[in-house]
């Protein structure tokens, strides 16, 4: 029997450090972006020529943070609700046998000048940061795209999922502003004040240095 061990060729840099919020398929949030930047080996950019005459790319990649320790014929795809299984070939889901995955992206750029060789910036992606890049190819439209094909699963909702997630991390974000917003406002009234009472603001601002510190303790982590 024919055996082969491959390496990655690159690595996948992208927005998302863990699985939740992560697209289920590629394409399906357009603006989720990634930088593919290959590994010293394959940092040749004549392996890159005529690239750029294509606006989407195949890319064949592993589930690195899976592990299987055997084969499992049957699994339970998240699109049915977790109510169904399905054999493994005849659904995306990421416990296979040999934990590949395959995406399609669109080609945004090729920056050459760059101190880490040749990088590859693309969209529409839906893998973890740091994910293995075993091989590139180009996506052939005249091949690669079936108008009428179809299938019987429930249509996606991972792109409303995605932007309320990228939203909610944004939300965060601003909240653990808050603080120094107050802080900023609260020091400026004492300074007017503290000439008047000095022993009530100095209780004031010990107070206030309590709660700034324990606020981020206060924050729902997501």
């Amino acid at each position: 029997m024919y055996e082969k061990t491959i390496e990655p060729v690159a690595i996948m840099h992208t927005g998302f450090g863990e699985k939740f919020g992560i697209p289920r398929q590629s394409g399906l949030v357009p603006e989720a972006a990634g930088q593919i930047i290959f590994e010293p080996k394959y940092q040749n950019p004549d392996a890159l020529r005529g690239i750029e005459e294509f606006t989407h790319l195949w890319i064949i990649w592993g589930f690195s943070e899976n592990r299987v320790e055997k084969f499992t014929p049957l699994v339970t795809p998240p699109r049915l609700g977790g109510r169904e299984k399905r054999g493994v070939f005849a659904t995306r889901s990421p416990f296979r046998p040999n934990g590949m995955g395959l995406s399609s992206v669109r080609l945004d750029k090729v920056e050459y000048k760059s101190s880490k060789g040749p990088i590859i910036h693309v969209s529409g992606v839906d893998m973890l940061d740091g994910t293995p890049i075993y091989d590139i190819k180009p996506y052939l439209a005249y091949a690669d795209s079936h108008p009428k094909a179809s299938d019987a699963l429930p249509q996606s909702t991972d792109g409303i999922r995605c932007m309320l997630s990228g939203a909610m991390r944004h939300l965060k974000a601003v909240w653990m502003k808050i603080p120094a917003l107050l802080w900023s406002i609260f020091w400026h009234r004492i300074q007017e004040l503290h000439t008047t009472r000095p022993r009530i603001i100095s209780m004031a601002c010990n107070t206030a240095d309590l709660i700034y510190a324990l606020w981020p303790t206060l924050t729902p982590e997501r």
